[in-house]
């Protein structure tokens, strides 16, 4: 019988993916890599009904989350935090020397809307970050 895994690794692949796995490599910055991508995408705004650019990414969520916090400020970031995901957010911007403010709300409420507006309305921040529901463990 065969079971199928949903776990880190390792787990059965089928044939065909193996088959794929012992061909050379391409490089991930040539031409080749370049197509694949771009057909990929192109296959997600279909699936996805958007002509909006699709990112991908092999890394983390982490690995997201640092490239939005370093490529997207400019001047500073306003971290909304109602939890781990927040507090994750606001010491991601500070390990990358990113300048940001933490506005943090008792574990299990929301951050208002009004909070927000008035924060952006201090036209101190061109990125905010916000955890829409946290759990609490």
């Amino acid at each position: 019988m065969y079971k199928k895994l949903f776990i880190p690794g390792p787990v059965n692949v089928t044939e065909d993916t193996l088959q794929k796995m012992a061909t050379p490599m391409i490089g991930h910055r040539g031409k080749e890599a370049s197509n694949l991508q771009r057909n990929i995408s192109d296959k997600l705004r279909k699936l996805m009904y958007t002509q909006n650019e699709i990112l991908l990414s092999t890394s983390s969520g982490s690995g997201l989350m640092e490239g939005a916090v370093r490529s997207c400020t400019q001047k500073r970031a306003a971290v909304f935090s109602c939890g781990n995901f927040g507090n994750r957010w606001f010491a991601m911007a500070e390990d990358n020397n990113v300048p940001a403010d933490k506005f943090e709300v008792e574990w299990g409420l929301p951050s208002t809307t009004e909070s927000v507006d008035q924060v952006l309305a201090t036209g101190k921040y061109d990125l905010i970050t916000i955890t829409h529901n946290q759990t609490v463990s």
